[in-house]
């Protein structure tokens, strides 16, 4: 009897691992090829399987969206899209088989988070949610059910935009078009709402949703009932993000995507130069810096030159290098990612992520080549000089990231042995030094 209820389905060339999740559409499975004999767990290549059944009524329309999905996965390749591997089906089911992503949802990490999601993590996460919004509309698709619980994390916290049911191609002649009632409804953009014409920026308006949602943790629009969410959608009543820590830069960026006319709302590539330019601090915003120094008293002491001049904020040439080595660091630490990413996708190995942590952990090329020869496979040897070109600028870019950790160290030295050594302003520089 145990042998029974433990028996992994099967489906196709494909068995059951494990159930990943149920909702009206189907269900999920994790699901590897029979054929697979990994020695391990973690040597098995492991799918997402969605399995759909289709419904006696409405049949022919469900089969239409279900053609469309699997169209549209068919014709998208992006590292912020989820992968598609394969598709069949039999009498009543169609059976999609997807990349696997094994960091959950979005929607899931966001609640797991105990402080929040910090500001470089949201920036490095709507960043990458926009350059894959960007390719659909560049290929003339329009998603229609950005959300947090179709955004999926794999390796690195690499995000992943699922579930394209509802997606459609579509072609932008200057004006909206389509009409059709579609979505998620906290996520719906208000010309949805109000069955208005809408196009490619209704998607902008849910990564606003989706924005708020990993900055606050909580929905954008969180009324209790269908009717009052598009109410306060249609009124355009932006959420208060007064208890949110970021820098007045990004709460405009979300305020700029919830932006009730489609005309103002940013497209996909627009929000990306925005975040490029992103300069703000976490802490304070220069105006209440400004504001502190004045209130503290902004005259220097004339034996100590420039200390706790209104133009340094009280921190002097070193506080402005340190800024500008945070913003070069944070630059770079991205770049890292993206290249750490590449190679794990031209790997192409079940090992592809320790094979990264390997090269990324030895101090010279050489030993880096050696591990790529011994652990990669046949298609690592083809592509080796190219692998070998990504892996050189990722040491260059972590060479980078250490020497500007070596210099922000010695700057802060720096600011230390100043302010201690500077007892008539003391008391007044130290306070300056502990709200940076």
């Amino acid at each position: 009897m145990a042998s029974f209820l433990n028996r992994k389905k099967i489906f196709g060339d494909y068995i059951e691992i494990d159930q990943l999740g149920k909702g009206t559409f189907g269900q999920v499975f994790l699901v590897k090829k029979k054929d697979d004999t990994g020695e391990t767990d973690s040597r098995t290549q492991k799918f997402a399987l969605k399995k759909i059944p289709f419904p006696e009524a409405n049949r022919k329309r469900e089969e239409e969206l279900v053609q469309r999905e699997e169209d549209i996965l068919k014709t998208v390749k992006h590292r912020h899209l989820v992968g598609y591997v394969d598709s069949f089906r039999d009498k009543n089911t169609v059976y999609m088989i997807m990349e696997y992503c094994d960091g959950g949802t979005l929607h899931a990490f966001i609640r797991k988070l105990t402080n929040g999601m910090p500001e470089d993590m949201f920036l490095c996460f709507v960043e990458q949610i926009a350059h894959g919004i960007k390719y659909l509309h560049q290929k003339k698709i329009m998603h229609r059910d950005i959300k947090t619980k179709n955004i999926l994390l794999s390796s690195g916290n690499i995000l992943k935009i699922c579930d394209f049911g509802i997606a459609k191609f579509t072609e932008y002649t200057g004006s909206a078009v389509n009409s059709t009632w579609m979505g998620t409804p906290r996520y719906m953009s208000p010309e949805i709402v109000q069955r208005k014409p809408y196009e490619f920026k209704t998607d902008i308006w849910s990564l606003g949703c989706t924005a708020y949602e990993m900055a606050m943790s909580e929905y954008a629009f969180s009324a209790e009932n269908l009717n009052n969410i598009f109410q306060d959608i249609r009124e355009n009543k932006v959420p208060d993000m007064s208890g949110l820590t970021y820098c007045e830069g990004i709460k405009t960026l979300i305020k700029q995507m919830l932006e009730i006319s489609q005309v103002k709302r940013p497209s996909a590539n627009e929000v990306l130069n925005i975040i490029s330019e992103h300069e703000c601090s976490t802490s304070t915003t220069s105006k209440t810096k400004a504001e502190r120094v004045k209130s503290e008293g902004s005259t220097p002491d004339s034996s100590y030159g420039n200390i706790g001049t209104t133009e340094d904020s009280g921190l002097g040439v070193s506080s402005k290098v340190k800024c500008s080595c945070n913003k070069a660091k944070k630059y770079l630490e991205r770049a890292s990612t993206v290249f750490q990413t590449m190679l794990v996708e031209i790997i192409q190995s079940r090992q592809g992520v320790d094979i990264v942590k390997d090269v990324k952990s030895v101090r010279s090329l050489e030993d880096a080549e050696q591990i790529l020869k011994k652990k990669g496979n046949s298609r690592v040897k083809k592509k080796l000089n190219d692998i070998m070109q990504i892996v050189e600028s990722l040491y260059n870019v972590e060479k980078e990231i250490q020497r500007l950790d070596d210099m922000d160290s010695t700057f802060s030295s720096i600011d230390f042995q100043t302010f201690s050594t500077c007892s008539s302003t003391a008391s007044r520089t130290r306070t300056r030094y502990s709200t940076e």
